[in-house]
């Protein structure tokens, strides 16, 4: 029974190693939210039947450092909330990743190329909360300002 007790502790430490070891790989990847291993032992009766590790633990709602790319349309997220984009496809895709370009055809688009979707709003508007549930999403073409 020692031997299992000992193996499950040697998984449970591969497993926050794996974890570290993907934290240090993607620590320059923008948007890359790490992860963490928690531990807890496993208990049968009264006799400890060895450790259990869950390697899928990680917090999205934390900011990550903001960096200025000095590019103009990349954004940065402070608090909550995502970027929603949609593919040619049409599959809806939510990052945190701010960095935006544009296509051949002007649209704003995210670092896969997936249009990246807003709201429609009036003038009156403009500097008003704007994302509202009657709300419908929309793309719309750049009007580039002329000065």
């Amino acid at each position: 029974m020692s031997f299992e007790i000992a193996l499950s502790g040697i998984n449970a430490v591969n497993n926050q190693l794996g974890s570290v070891s993907d934290n240090i790989a993607n620590s320059g990847t923008y948007g890359f939210k790490s992860g963490r291993v928690t531990f807890a032992s496993a208990y049968a009766g009264s006799q400890a039947m060895g450790v259990n590790a869950n390697p899928n633990s990680q917090n999205i709602g934390r900011n990550g450092g903001l960096v200025n790319t000095g590019r103009a349309l990349d954004a940065a997220i402070d608090g909550r909330g995502f970027y929603v984009s949609r593919s040619v496809a049409g599959a809806v895709s939510y990052s945190r990743v701010g960095i935006f370009d544009t296509d051949k055809d002007g649209y704003l688009v995210d670092n896969y190329g997936g249009r990246v979707q807003g709201y429609a709003q009036s003038e009156a508007a403009r500097w008003a909360r704007w994302a509202t549930s009657r709300s419908r999403p929309a793309t719309s073409r750049p009007n580039p300002a002329t000065s």
